[in-house]
């Protein structure tokens, strides 16, 4: 199980065995630990209509069941029909199993072949749906999906189209059936299709990661490979603008987002298309909006009803129940999210719908209630099923709005929850907290959406409640807030210093909206030692995947934060990084300010190390701001400390550039004597990154003597270590190649 991609589980009428001295069957056994392992899980049941065990086109004859197991399997195969969980279908025949598998597993690789495809140098179509929700079947929307599928389809120059309409509405579940259908469609977007989140997005720094997003999600390294956010985003607009036809969708879009900016950048006719979700009117001249409106009344009985079924497995709804189902999903004006709500609390509190009726009408849930304040009605459903959760299960939901990004990770869930019942648990109950249990709790009341991967997300009108729920410290205790805080922190922090070196930079790029929203939330609550070690953690990823604008927010905050607890260390790595910065930005004289104050702190700490990185700062500066005499004597002054300090890291980096730095100049044998010798060392340390730069350095130096073969071998053995780490610098030297007529 541990070795396998995913997990396919058919049940149709036998249990299966049971080892001796156990309860369980060896088939509920590896499905316990498919979960346990956070394996993606596909679950097949035969149709309650296959039951007959007689006859001759019975499918599962008597022959093969063993009914003393018939109550264990009736609960395995209602704790698997659970479809928010798993995929889930149901089959008639060994055809129709076969098509349903097929159907699922296709679907579930064009899901994933955003994360899949992200390799650099992949070429042609790019389908990148890892972060869209789950939504299984589409109900209702007969009136809306076609013809939105018509235009977007449509070959219109222009085509921007945003779906508009109150919170809960189902704007982004119409949208992921929208895209899920035109995933596979090359012909009319040969340049793929795309599902960027865009919850939590605002200002400069939101419209900065959405260009990021973009431009990592189509693997455009030139985008990403420059420093200036400006020119960043200037540098997408011209390479939409030379794709083929591609579909972005953007999910969520804020209020704060400056949305006509971002479509200013992504809008190219005839070679993008566009599809927004949003609950505030998006002002934009060509911009089309489709509103969606609440479920016709139909549609929304049947959703209420197979969300019934599902929780109950096909126990409820009963023939007499089936009546009450109109009025209770008009009192919450038949919008999708407040009915799975209610099913969800149905079930839970196994209440007849009758008795759920009444409580509504009792509590002013009615259908003109929503018709004239929304978002206050659709907040008592909330409250409904908040109020029914154990305690630590309130703190965990509230605690999880801590969790920045379209998703998170379920082990930081849980982190949460332990945090959640060791504030709430009292000494005297002899429970033993269970957080997974209480994770579970909060998907069943539909508080909690699953993904695929063991991922899980918050609808964002949910996440808004969690926000007012935690700040609210008659709701949650201000001790329970700050060790909800401190957990997701530790969480973070801990995952972060988990993925040290090169091989965990992939990791670290996957969790980014966590890691980002971890700083934010260390910085908003004055947690200096916390935010620190998190830069710390992070800086190499950042600097490998010129994550620029996170460079821009975060170090100035290491700098705050190390003056506030007085740590002249910290503030000299912080000086050292934001001098980095500013110096990739242009800002020169306060580079050289910050490196002077850097180094001055180096010298009064007595640490040569730092010394060394501060002389090679200002060596770099003086390079670029013409002071060729200058530079070179600190880049000497930095080598013989390398020298001393008998770091071979530090060695490398200072013959590397010294030896360029010469070699380029006068010097051209003597530079390329020390360029070679760094190289030696990197090898040697196995700093892939280094190596290349090694590489990239003497073809500078082979094409000053217009040594074509040796200029070529250079750069090839550069890009393709610079490829290993996915580096921007790649998409640079595969520039320098091409220009010399060579395919890469």
């Amino acid at each position: 199980m541990a070795a396998s991609d995913l997990f396919v589980l058919i049940v149709a009428w036998r249990y299966g065995v049971v080892p001796s001295g156990q309860t369980k069957s060896i088939t509920e056994q590896e499905y316990d630990e498919a979960v346990r392992l956070r394996k993606p899980i596909f679950i097949f049941l035969a149709d309650p209509g296959s039951e007959a065990d007689d006859g001759p086109l019975a499918l599962f004859p008597a022959a093969v069941r063993n009914p003393a197991q018939t109550p264990q399997l009736a609960a395995f195969r209602a704790l698997l029909a659970d479809s928010d969980r798993h995929t889930f279908a149901t089959f008639t025949t060994p055809d129709d199993l076969a098509s349903k598998v097929v159907e699922a597993l296709a679907s579930y690789l064009l899901r994933t072949a955003g994360a899949q495809s992200r390799t650099p140098g992949a070429i042609g179509r790019i389908v990148a749906l890892a972060e869209m929700p789950r939504h299984g079947a589409l109900v209702g929307r007969a009136d809306l999906l076609p013809g939105l599928l018509q235009r977007l389809t449509a070959g219109d120059d222009i085509g921007i189209f945003a779906l508009g309409g109150i919170g809960g509405v189902g704007k982004t579940a119409l949208a992921v059936a929208a895209v899920s259908d035109l995933a596979d469609d090359a012909q009319t977007f040969p340049g793929g299709v795309i599902w960027i989140p865009c919850t939590d997005q605002i200002g400069e720094t939101g419209l900065n990661t959405l260009v990021e997003r973009i431009a990592r999600d189509l693997r455009l390294e030139d985008v990403l490979a420059e420093t200036d956010l400006s020119a960043r985003r200037q540098t997408l607009a011209a390479a939409l603008a030379s794709r083929p036809r591609t579909l972005l969708a953007l999910d969520n879009v804020e209020p704060g987002l400056d949305a006509e900016a971002a479509l200013a950048i992504l809008i190219a006719p005839g070679h993008t298309t566009l599809l927004l979700t949003a609950r505030d009117h998006i002002a934009q001249g060509h911009l089309r909006t489709i509103d969606v409106s609440p479920l016709p009344p139909d549609d929304a009985e049947a959703l209420f009803a197979r969300r019934l079924a599902q929780d109950t497995g096909d126990a409820r709804p009963s023939e007499a129940e089936r009546a009450e189902i109109a009025p209770l999903v008009a009192a919450v004006e038949r919008l999708p999210l407040a009915i799975e709500l209610l099913a969800a609390y149905a079930v839970r509190q196994n209440m007849s719908l009758a008795r759920l009726r009444t409580d509504l009408a009792a509590e002013g849930i009615n259908a003109a209630a929503f018709r004239t304040d929304p978002n206050r009605t659709l907040m008592k459903t909330f409250d409904r099923s908040w109020r029914v959760l154990a305690l630590r299960q309130q703190a965990l939901f509230a605690g999880l709005s801590l969790l920045a990004g379209a998703s998170f990770p379920r082990e930081a869930a849980l982190a949460l929850a332990l945090a959640a019942a060791a504030q709430t648990t009292a000494d005297t109950d002899p429970a033993k907290p269970d957080p997974e249990a209480d994770l579970d709790a909060l998907v069943r009341a539909r508080l909690v959406e699953p993904l695929e991967g063991g991922r899980l997300r918050l609808h964002q009108m949910l996440r808004e409640y969690a926000v007012h729920q935690l700040a609210d410290p008659a709701v949650t205790p201000a001790a329970v807030a700050y060790a909800l805080r401190d957990a997701a922190l530790a969480y973070w922090l801990a995952y972060a210093q988990a993925h040290p070196s090169y091989e965990g930079i992939d990791a670290l790029e996957a969790e980014d909206e966590g890691l980002m929203g971890a700083a934010v939330l260390a910085h908003a609550h004055q947690q200096h030692t916390t935010l620190l070690a998190l830069a710390h953690a992070l800086s190499m990823y950042w600097e490998v995947r010129a994550r620029v604008a996170s460079e821009r927010m975060v170090y100035p905050w290491a700098l705050e934060a190390a003056r506030a607890i007085h740590d002249e260390t910290e503030e000299r790595w912080a000086l050292h990084q934001n001098a980095l910065t500013d110096a990739q930005a242009g800002l020169i004289d306060s580079a050289q300010a910050q490196l002077q104050e850097a180094l001055a702190l180096a010298r009064r700490l007595g640490d040569p190390r730092a010394e060394r990185a501060e002389l090679h700062g200002l060596a770099v500066l003086l390079a670029q701001t013409g002071h060729p005499a200058e530079a070179q004597a600190q880049y000497q002054e930095a080598l013989a400390l390398a020298r001393r300090l008998d770091d071979p890291r530090a060695l490398a980096t200072e013959l590397r550039n010294l030896g360029i730095f010469i070699g380029q100049r006068d010097e051209p044998e003597r530079g390329r004597a020390m360029i070679e010798e760094a190289l030696e060392i990197c090898t040697e340390l196995g700093a892939v990154r280094e190596t290349g730069k090694c590489h990239q350095f003497l073809a500078w130096l082979d094409r000053d003597e217009d040594n074509r073969a040796g200029m070529i071998a250079h750069y090839r053995e550069a890009l393709r270590l610079f490829t290993q780490v996915h580096s921007p610098v790649a998409d640079e030297v595969r520039a320098a190649l091409r220009a010399l007529g060579e395919e890469v």
